[in-house]
This record gives structure tokens, sequence and C-alpha cells, in this order.
């Protein structure tokens, strides 16, 4: 942590070694050797003349700093040396308080009695925030600002990378030559006050302009952290969900983390979604999310945040609620309720014929058809909204509206009101919620809250174990009951709305769902009644073995250019 930060290891589920997680900080690291005297001098010069001469704390400069304060106020003056600088970006705080200056002081001395000057000073420079985002340290700020290798700047370069350190943002030679330029020259006064220049050298510096000095500077590529959509999402659940770290904790602490990714998978899911032949027929504005849990723990073993996801700057389709999940619904909140609290049979007698919510709002299947009389295994395989909708209703007036609260939310959905609608899923959610769910019915009714975490190791050798949530969510026979019909009937049968999921010789269930196009979004994008009533705007597939639970979303994100499309089914 002295000499830098050290990044975090992801390892796999098998405890091995996955990838290591980098911050947006541009870091390059640069031994004193290949550091310029002028750069440490103009560092010196600035920060701390004294340096050399004294044992981690400097107390002429202290009595200082203390008249300072006297006569012109509290914190009016610091008394820092590079070497407490370098313990406070290492382990402190940035707060100005009483306690945490006595912390810094006393770490300054011990560290001054362990390392040399030569060590010290490295550290210091290799550590000092220097603007621009995320710069880190002299050899990158070289880079980024100049162009070049810290071991060839120039004397005017050197002061400027010193005249930053007391305000990054202000004295930023790219955004403020003016500003630069005086702290620049002041900087180079101060190295000949120091005697580490002379006046001539510092006169020839100041001649330099700042647009002359800068003309090379470039960005940096951030480093690119593998399985990056699983990886953001262990983020959130340590540092957003769980709290257990912070952001400087994750990216910089030195951690091993201990998860549930499964590599294979993980790169089996990457593969399938930056494959553009995958999706032949689609416009540049088309996404997907995946993500694949253990049907029986929970374990989250792949993520697939989009096609061609990049980094947290990107929304997660595998694990951010996007659209609505349409017929996918069914089983959690129409026939798995009827079965828990009704005791219906899978043969169970449903009617698809014309309906209405109980507000006298109509609505249909896409077809505009009703077959008639049917049993609860052939309505749900064939995927028919008015039976859907007819079974939650007799739910809610049968066992309550509590009821079907209970037993969603033991599937990870806590709902303020059950609508009629949500009976062919008219509410969004992820698809890693969404896996998690049908995973219950994969597992005997039992639940596993999706987890990405099992423990984390700190440099200290201290260990933080993580659990999640399990309980039992359903009875074994309504589990059972569910996957036979979205088994036998949605995957397997000729008829089902699943059958192109199907795999020969595996046991899979899985449910389809779609989300109709509203009148107002038709109008908005001038979509035709053809398209509208055979198109859609999300189409989901959420199937499972007593193994591997999957739940993938596609659909298109909001247009923004012409060519973008705007619906499921546009040619």
């Amino acid at each position: 942590m002295l000499r830098d930060p050290v990044s975090t290891k992801i390892m796999d589920n098998n405890g091995k070694a996955a990838t290591t997680v980098f911050s947006n900080e541009k870091r390059i690291y640069a031994n004193i050797d290949t550091i310029p005297l002028n750069v440490q001098n103009a560092f010196i010069s600035t920060e701390d003349a004294r340096f050399y001469k004294h044992f981690g704390i400097d107390p002429i400069r202290i009595a200082g700093a203390a008249v300072a304060q006297f006569t012109h106020g509290y914190k009016s003056e610091g008394a820092s040396t590079i070497t407490q600088q370098v313990v406070r970006n290492s382990f402190l705080t940035q707060q100005k308080t009483f306690t945490r200056k006595i912390q810094e002081a006393y770490l300054a001395i011990k560290l001054e009695q362990k390392y040399t000057k030569k060590q010290i000073l490295e550290m210091y420079l290799n550590k000092i925030y220097l603007g621009e985002g995320s710069t880190y340290g002299v050899a990158t700020a070289s880079e980024v600002f100049f162009g070049k290798s810290i071991s060839h700047v120039s004397l005017a370069q050197s002061a400027m990378l010193a005249a930053m350190t007391r305000n990054p943002g202000y004295y930023d030679p790219l955004v403020h030559p003016a500003h630069a330029k005086e702290r620049r020259d002041l900087v180079l006064d101060l190295m000949v006050q120091n005697h580490a220049i002379t006046k001539e050298q510092a006169s020839q510096a100041k001649s330099v302009s700042i647009k002359e000095m800068t003309k090379g500077h470039h960005k940096l590529k951030a480093a690119k952290t593998k399985y990056s959509a699983f990886i953001n999402y262990v983020h959130h659940e340590l540092v957003n969900q769980k709290k257990l770290l912070t952001d400087a904790e994750f990216y910089n602490g030195g951690l091993k983390i201990y998860t549930t990714l499964n590599t294979a998978i993980q790169q089996r899911v990457e593969n399938v979604l930056n494959n553009d032949s995958n999706f032949p027929n689609v416009q540049n504005n088309f996404q997907a999310g995946v993500s694949v849990i253990d049907t029986q723990t929970g374990a989250i073993r792949a993520i697939g945040g989009g096609r061609h996801y990049k980094d947290s700057t990107n929304w997660n389709y595998g694990t951010n609620a996007d659209g609505n999940v349409g017929s996918s619904a069914k089983p959690i909140m129409d026939y798995g309720p009827a079965i828990e609290y009704m005791k219906w049979p899978t043969n169970e007698k449903v009617v698809d014929e014309p309906w209405h919510y109980s507000n006298g709002q109509s609505f249909g299947d896409w077809d505009g058809k009703y077959k008639g009389t049917m049993t609860m295994r052939q309505a749900l395989a064939q995927s028919r909204n008015v039976p859907a909708v007819k079974t939650l209703q007799t739910v809610l007036s049968t066992a309550g509206q509590s009821t079907e609260k209970k037993f969603t939310k033991k599937l990870g959905f806590n709902f303020d009101d059950i609508k009629e609608s949500y009976g062919i899923g008219a509410f969004a959610s992820s698809p890693l919620k969404m896996a998690g769910a049908y995973a219950a019915f994969g597992n005997d009714g039992v639940y596993n809250q999706p987890y990405a975490v099992k423990k984390i190791d700190f440099p200290d050798g201290s260990v933080t174990e993580l659990d999640h949530k399990q309980y039992t969510a359903m009875h074994d026979y309504t589990a059972y009951m569910v996957s036979d019909m979205l088994k036998d009937d949605v995957v397997s049968s000729s008829a089902g709305t699943g059958r192109l999921a199907n795999i020969p010789g595996v046991p899979l269930a899985g449910k389809t769902g779609t989300q109709n196009i509203p009148d107002d979004y038709a109008k908005q994008y001038g979509i035709s009644s053809y398209d509208q009533s055979h198109g859609a705007l999300d189409a989901w597939f959420v199937g499972y073995t007593t193994k591997l639970t999957a739940s993938v979303w596609t659909g298109y994100t909001k247009k923004e250019t012409s060519s973008d499309g705007t619906f499921l089914g546009q040619k």
C-alpha cells in the first residue's frame, strides 16, 4: 500500500484466479532512478524544502505553521512533509482533525526509520494525484500531459508537474493554461531559491509556452477487466448492496474475492452476445441480457451485461430491470399460486374467451383469437392470456391479495400492490431476478437469493464469509407440477411457445415471454396496426435444468437515431 495501491484479485468458483479488477485510475509506476533530478527537486522545492534534513516531521515548519494559524486562523497553513503525505495518502483520511494529524506524524517518523529518503520520495512521486480525472503519479502525468516518458521531460515540464499538486483542476495546463503558467513559474522561482537550478535556467524554462509544452498530450486507455459484467455485479453486491467495502477497498485494497463465477460459462455467454452473426436483421440499438445461476444453490455462474459490453459505464442488462416480462410471469403470478393455495391440478379447466380486467378494460392475445375451454396445462403451453388473468383473478378473490403477495415475495418480488395485468407480465424485472424465481421451481420449491460472492480475504489475514437467503418458497408438489408443465408442454410439445429452446436428451423446463406494443408507443413511432399486433417490445426466455437456470432478455434500447429500431419483428 505504501508503494502503490494493490489491485484486487477475483477468484472463480473453484478458487482459481480469474481476473484482476481495475478502477478508472491510470497509473504507470516509475523507479526513482528513472525520474529526473529536476522533477525530484521541483517537488521538494514546492512541497518540502527540508525533506533531506528532517526525520519525518519538520519542527521548524510546524513552528512556522503554528504562527500562521495563530495570526491568520486555524488550518491557514499546512506543515505536512512529503513523508507525512505518503502516510496520509496510503492509510489515512484527508480530514484535518487533531487525531489524524497525531497519527500522521507518528507514522511518518516510523516510516523514516524503516525506509530511505529515496524510497519515500519514490513512493510520493508515484502516488500523488495530478488531475485529468484519474491520473496518479508523475510517470502517468508525463504521458498524459506531455506524451513522453518521465525520463525525458524538460525543466519546464518538471516544474509544471509540481505546480499541479496544490490544485490539479485549477492548474491543469490543458484547461487553464494561464493559471498553469503562473503556478509553473512560481515553482521555477522556488527551485532557484532552493539552489536546485540557476536564474538563467529558470528564465529559459519560463519562456516555453504552455501550448508548446503540452503539444504531445493524449488520453491513456483504461485497463479492461475480464468478465466485466460479472465483476460489476460483484462490486454492486459488496459496495452498494451489503456495504462491506468502499470503492477504494474494492479496487485497490489488495483483496482476494472468492466468487461463484464459472469462467467457461461466462466466456460462452460473452462469445454469444459479442458475435454479431447471432443477431441477423437487427438494428444497432438491439440489446440482450443474460443471467445464469446454479439451480440448487442460487450461485451466479455468469452474467451477460449486453452486446459488446465493456465496463461499468454500460447498463448491465443481465442484472438490471429493463423491460416487462410478459408471459414469463405466468408460472410466478398465476399458475404457481393456483396450485399452491387452491390445489389446482394441471388438467384444471380454464376458458379462453373474450374477457376484461375488473376495471372494465378488455385485453386479448396477439392473434385476436379465443380457443374456448382448455386445461391449465394447455393454456400455459400456448401462453394464452385470458386463462392466465382469470386464474390470477380467482386467486385474488379466493386466497386474497396478501396471499398472492406472500407467494411472489418468496420468489424475490416485493410488490406494493398486485395488479391484475401482472398476470400477463405487465411489470419490469431483470434476468437475474427471473432466474432466481424460476430456479425455485427446479429446486423442489426452495428459493435461493442469487449471489456472487462467497468470501473476502483481506491483506491483514482476516476473512469475511458471506451467505445468502435460502428458504422454502412453496410446496414441493407445486414446484413439480409447474416444472412438469413447463417441461412437457411449453418446451417439448410441438405447440409449445418454447419449443425452439428444446435440447434433445436434456430434461429442460422453461417459458417464453413477450411484451405487446402499447397504442401510444405505436402512435409515437408510426408502427402499423399489423406490426403492432405481430411485434413486441421485449422478448424473454427463462429455462432451467436441475443444474443450471438461465434467463435471457432481448429488446431495443431507446431510439436515438433514424436508423435505430423500435420494436422486435421490425424488418
